[in-house]
């Protein structure tokens, strides 16, 4: 609870570490990314277990859902550098999504795509972002290569460009319109694991291995290290 602070529902089942959660499109389930490489799902009103997802090699590292042409899918990501497209319904995996070299760290849609030919971008420990096309069969373009080691988080603003969190020690902004090319780096002195961007403030959010929270305003370059 938000005004008391207090507990209101745990959910149990997991006996191995969770790595990610989300909700399905409607709210009504609660995903679970998990180490023993399936991903776990509740009923969001009354905690109770339903069905677990399965197929994965390894652990799962990320967990997301859409509503994408009138079905809504769960999408996963593993250690087993793979992801996998459910359908949340029947638990029937749909695609399996190969192209990484290393493990997937995170998944997030497109938002301009999601109408016509609905692509996920992928976050991989081989420095790669990929784009798969749900429904058309793989890869669409080359790798984006953004950083130098491993990406931790993608970001999508409302302008359609895409922020990037790196163990590389930046977060950067990826404009779409030109090619999905860097505009801006922000300089960490340590890892940065997610990146968020808040529209109305015009503010850029970073976390970063050093524990701290660092807020950036997105309208000045600032140099490294600086906040807001």
């Amino acid at each position: 609870s938000l005004q008391t602070g207090e507990t209101a529902r745990v959910f149990t089942g997991p006996m191995a570490p969770l790595t990610s959660i989300c909700l399905s499109p409607d709210g009504k389930l609660l995903f679970a990314g998990c180490w023993d490489k399936a991903i776990w799902s509740w009923d969001t009103a009354t905690g109770q277990p339903r069905q677990k997802y399965e197929g994965h090699a390894d652990f799962v590292r990320s967990v997301t859902s859409a509503r994408l042409l009138g079905d809504d899918l769960l999408i996963s990501g593993g250690a087993d550098a793979q992801i996998l497209v459910f359908n949340i319904a029947s638990g029937e995996r749909l695609e399996t999504f190969k192209g990484h070299s290393r493990g997937i760290q995170d998944l997030v849609l497109d938002p301009e795509s999601e109408g016509t030919q609905p692509t996920v971008f992928s976050a991989g420990s081989d420095r790669e972002i990929r784009q798969f096309s749900i429904f058309g069969g793989g890869s669409t373009t080359d790798p984006l290569l953004p950083h130098d080691t491993s990406v931790y988080k993608l970001f999508f603003d409302n302008d359609g460009d895409l922020w990037t969190a790196s163990a590389d020690k930046t977060a950067k902004c990826l404009v779409r319109q030109d090619g999905w090319k860097a505009n801006l780096t922000l300089e960490h002195p340590d890892f940065v694991r997610d990146v968020v961007v808040h529209e109305t403030g015009g503010w850029v959010v970073t976390a970063c291995r050093d524990e701290e929270v660092r807020v950036w305003n997105r309208s000045v370059r600032v140099s490294p290290f600086s906040s807001v």
